[in-house]
């Protein structure tokens, strides 16, 4: 079996420059899929739902299955320059099924570990920034850390080596656009709470084709116009002088921020206005459905676009370029849905665990019937899908034979 070489990118942070010139059979496409706070344990519980089973799902049926560790170098929120307090990760304990009557505070209740495993787990949790560092550099680093190493130094990511290769770079989310994971693949800062700063360099680098979500400045969490108060009501969109410039065209992207033109993107019918790149802003400050007021779980604000529509659009967008592309999802929120109840599946959130899974050419036909997206259409593929949480990071490789 041979595996493509771009498939180890996220392990060894290998340039997807590279992949092309190392092996004639490597993916010219890829995308990276992020259930965000999800854990192996997660997918568990999924696939018995779904199933009433365990090995029914599609990927269930890859190659290759490993383990790769994304725990944070440590727990502080600025670099230290030391190796001092590094995080050491003990699978034993983390599994350890001794009772525990430990109490932990949820949003909502307290709730009991009831085995020693999961009040380990509680215990230097890594956080998005640090584990997607990881997955987009191969290097650990600090807890608030955006590609920022613990010597305070700036780290290279798969983003830049994307581009760099000739290919496309799509970020796709939920939430705000400028949040940890996403900007992993498109910014560099030393705290990902620096959302303007974030933010700001995504927009005047132009690295990205595509950069798509939350963050609107002039939409609560319920979709409603709302009127600014002040300069931090623009941070998510990188302060208010970035947003009147993508408003005004004064940008490399063409900006859709209506849940008309999303569609229109995803029917390829939309007008760029003389524009190559796309910065999807959806009607809402925060998410695109999880932060209304009231019920969360079933009613839906009608004028917010739907993951799978600003998706499609996306591709539209990125599958232009004949070279190749990179996207990256991420579907932002399972954890914060289940956290109030201490229902964490993927056991804690000491280490972000993330289900990675490729499929190439010989298996592009099983995802298209699992899918049923027009990602089927695009020739020879690497498609990830990842759970993100805790303990280490799991991948699943399909190679052609």
């Amino acid at each position: 079996m041979k595996l493509s070489k771009i498939a180890f990118v996220f392990i060894a942070a290998s340039a997807v420059a590279q992949a092309e010139q190392v092996s004639p059979n490597s993916a010219k496409n890829v995308i990276l899929l992020i259930s965000d706070g999800t854990g192996i344990n997660t997918w568990k519980a999924a696939s018995h739902f779904r199933h009433g089973a365990l090995g029914k799902e599609v990927y269930d049926k890859f190659d290759v299955e490993l383990f790769a560790s994304t725990y944070p170098l440590n727990t502080s929120t600025k670099p230290t320059h030391l190796l001092k307090n590094s995080v050491k990760f003990d699978p034993k304990s983390l599994w350890n099924k001794d009772k525990s009557a430990y109490q932990h505070k949820g949003n909502l209740t307290n709730y009991t570990s009831h085995f020693s495993g999961y009040e380990y787990a509680q215990t230097d949790f890594t956080d998005s920034a640090a584990a997607a560092t990881t997955l987009a550099s191969g290097q650990k680093t600090y807890n608030n850390a955006i590609n920022w190493s613990n010597n305070d130094t700036r780290i290279k990511n798969i983003g830049e080596d994307v581009v760099e290769s000739g290919r496309s770079l799509g970020v796709i989310r939920s939430v705000q656009w400028s949040h940890a994971t996403p900007t992993e693949f498109l910014s560099h800062n030393v705290n990902r709470n620096n959302y303007a700063e974030i933010a700001q360099e995504a927009v005047k680098s132009g690295r990205a084709s595509v950069i798509m979500g939350a963050g609107h400045p002039y939409f609560d969490q319920n979709g409603k116009a709302i009127q600014p108060k002040s300069e931090k009501d623009f941070r998510f969109v990188g302060g208010k002088e970035t947003w009147e410039n993508l408003v005004a065209g004064k940008t490399d992207y063409k900006l859709v921020n209506s849940k008309a033109d999303f569609a229109a993107l995803a029917e390829g019918k939309l007008d760029f206005n003389g524009k190559q790149k796309i910065l999807g802003t959806a009607p809402n400050n925060a998410t695109l459905q999880f932060n209304q007021d009231g019920v969360t779980t079933g009613n839906l604000l009608e004028n917010q676009p739907d993951l799978a529509t600003t998706i499609l659009g996306a591709l539209n967008v990125v599958s232009k370029n004949d070279k190749g592309f990179f996207t990256h999802t991420e579907k932002r929120k399972p954890s914060d849905f289940l956290r109030p109840l201490g229902l964490f599946l993927g056991i804690g959130r000491t280490y972000q665990t993330v289900f990675l899974q490729f499929l190439l050419s010989a298996h592009v036909s099983q995802f298209c019937k699992s899918t049923a997206k027009k990602a089927c259409i695009f020739g020879k593929m690497g498609v990830i899908i990842t759970g993100e949480l805790v303990e280490n990071l799991l991948l699943a490789l399909t190679g052609e034979k």
